[in-house]
């Protein structure tokens, strides 16, 4: 028994990746077992353990290919393997989430376990789609049903009860029963023109929301093609969906973007696109490790410049140095450059200020700037990736230069998320890609491979002139950024909306 492992139960929200609790990401960062639910989009998935063993349980409407029985099976198994094992389900675990069933099951065998709640659907996707569940002047209850069916027939409501209440009702997976639950409620009494709303896909960039009346919701959900999965809330509420919707406002909304940078650099960029509205999905295409038996010079005398190429670098750097017990009283005399703003920032943080960053944040102008500024007889150290770019070396040669290099860190090109990926990108749900490098480019391509028919349809939005020239050998659409700077591909992507609208461009 002291070798059991624990099992964890979270939940993953509604389904927009912001939504997911803190410490939700921090558990799937170190997990070991992840088994997850269908309904967990790409966008979390992204922040799982990259090396951790990720099992599909899902269960669709009628389709159950992994059975709650294998499911606790698998959960028992893991743990007695001593490993560290998330169930990730959709919403909250205990709301008709089969949550305490599967606990149950852990708790007989004595192992170890942890529940970490979850923004329920059943209240978070209608304040997504401008519904309060509860409003002073018009509901003062809110009550959460499961709209699953009974065993061959509707679903077993008190429906008398539920049209007296006068609260919100809200139903869970009742997208098929839809038509027995409005006419059960208006034969009890509910009244016909009763606001009613239906809301699918909630909180996602494919939300779409259908409000009418309790008497007409069904009829207008199958002309304008609703599907499962849909959230169906009934009451007065529903009324105040066009005045209270936010999420349909920002700029980009509906749009969905991948973000390529690795996991452990990827959140500046995905909560700028996020915070417009976008569904940024985290897609780390690389992941960036430092390599073993690295060993920093034991003087630095000879070195006029220490040159980093990125902030992962600059942590890789500093973490050597402390564990050959030194400081940065190493560098006393020299000279420190950096690539971009990104790294700079990761320097200052440290309490060092940069001696030198490009104005244009890119290899070839760090190498051109930096060989104008060395001393003679004096070395630049490159501390970078073992795949770094030729450019940087290319402009130092040009202007004779010299230069030594340590390859820190090596770029590997994964991701625990391709599969879904390759479907967004087939279904031609993907607008943007971004890139920041030409590594993440390479990385992307051989993931998920090129198909003209896929490719065409979205633009890759490329940091810089360098990382654009690696999208435009593979064909991509480029969209470059007229710095290279987070925020300004950020401006490259709203204005190539405001372009494709018409609006705002001459």
């Amino acid at each position: 028994m002291t070798n059991l492992g624990k099992v964890i139960l979270i939940g993953a929200g509604p389904g927009d990746e912001g939504l997911l609790t803190r410490r939700a990401e921090r558990v799937l960062a170190n997990a070991e077992i992840v088994l997850v639910d269908r309904l967990v989009g790409p966008g979390i998935r992204a922040l799982i353990n990259p090396d951790a063993q990720v099992v599909d349980v899902g269960k669709a409407c009628g389709n159950h290919p992994v059975p709650q029985r294998e499911i606790n099976r698998l959960l028992l198994r893991y743990a007695r393997d001593g490993k560290l094992v998330v169930r990730l389900k959709g919403g909250d675990p205990y709301l008709f989430g089969r949550g305490a069933e599967e606990l149950e099951a852990v708790i007989r065998e004595s192992v170890p376990f942890e529940v970490v709640p979850g923004i329920s659907a059943s209240i978070a996707v209608p304040a997504w789609a401008g519904i309060p569940v509860t409003h002073r002047d018009h509901s003062s209850s809110v009550h959460i049903l499961t709209g699953h069916r009974r065993q061959g027939g509707g679903p077993a409501f008190d429906y008398v009860s539920l049209a007296k209440l006068g609260g919100t009702l809200v139903f869970m997976m009742g997208f098929s029963a839809m038509e027995d639950i409005l006419k059960g409620l208006m034969q009890a009494g509910l009244g016909a023109d009763t606001p009613a709303a239906l809301i699918q896909n909630g909180t996602l960039p494919g939300q779409r929301k259908l409000v009418a009346t309790a008497e007409t919701l069904y009829d207008r959900a199958r002309e304008a093609g609703i599907k499962a999965p849909a959230v169906l809330v009934v009451g007065a509420v529903c009324a105040l969906h066009e005045a209270l919707d936010w999420a349909s406002r920002r700029p980009l909304s509906g749009r969905t973007i991948l973000v390529t940078r690795p996991i452990s650099s990827g959140g500046e960029l995905r909560e700028k696109l996020a915070q417009l509205g976008a569904d940024a999905i985290a897609y780390p295409c690389i992941h960036l490790r430092p390599r073993a038996e690295i060993h920093l010079p034991q003087d630095f005398s000879a070195y006029g410049w220490v040159v980093f190429t990125s902030a992962f670098g600059v942590k890789v750097f500093f973490d050597l140095l402390l564990v050959a017990g030194r400081d940065i009283r190493s560098l006393t005399g020299v000279r420190i450059a950096a690539i971009g703003s990104r790294t700079r920032g990761e320097l200052e943080s440290r309490g060092i200020l940069a001696d030198f960053v490009p104005e244009v944040y890119d290899a070839c102008h760090l190498g051109e700037g930096l060989a104008d500024l060395m001393e003679t007889g004096k070395k630049a150290l490159l501390f970078r990736a073992s795949l770094g770019t030729r450019e940087l070396t290319a402009a130092l040669d040009r202007h004779g230069a010299s230069w030594e290099e340590i390859a820190a860190y090596d770029t590997l090109y994964q991701s625990p998320v391709t599969p879904q990926v390759q479907s967004l990108l087939r279904q031609g749900t993907v607008n943007y890609v971004t890139f920041t490098s030409a590594s993440t480019v390479e990385g992307f391509v051989r993931a998920v491979g090129l198909e003209p028919a896929t490719s065409s349809a979205y633009k890759a939005v490329c940091i810089g002139q360098s990382t654009a020239r690696a999208a435009e050998q593979y064909g991509l659409d480029v969209l470059c950024s007229r710095q290279a700077t987070l925020d300004s591909m950020v401006e490259a992507i709203l204005d190539n909306e405001k372009g494709e609208s018409g609006d705002g461009l001459d």
